[in-house]
C-alpha cells in the first residue's frame, strides 16, 4: 500500500523532502510547492502536518489520502491516477 500512495503523490505534484528515522521507524517527507500541508508516510500510517502541526494521524490508505487532500484544498478534483 506504501508504493502505491507514494506513486499517487508523485503523480499528483508532490516530491519527496526528507527521509528519517524516529522512534525505529522510517518514515518519508511528501512536500508540495503550493501546499501548505506537508504527509509524511511510514509503512503503516500516514501523518498530515500543517502550519500548526500535526493535525491527522490516519492508517495508510490510498482512499483516506485522497479525501484528506480533496477535503483540505490540497489536490485538484482533475487529480491523476499513476
Amino acid at each position: 500500500m506504501k508504493d502505491k500512495v507514494i506513486e499517487f503523490l508523485k503523480a499528483n505534484g508532490w516530491k519527496m523532502d526528507i527521509s528519517q528515522y524516529d522512534s525505529g521507524n522510517e518514515f518519508w517527507s511528501y512536500i508540495k510547492d503550493d501546499s501548505h500541508i506537508v504527509v509524511d508516510i511510514s509503512d503503516d500510517e500516514m501523518v498530515f502536518i500543517g502550519e500548526s502541526g500535526d493535525f491527522l494521524h490516519e492508517k495508510l490508505n490510498l482512499y483516506t489520502l485522497i479525501g484528506v487532500l480533496l477535503y483540505h484544498r490540497q489536490l485538484p478534483i482533475s487529480f491523476k491516477q499513476p
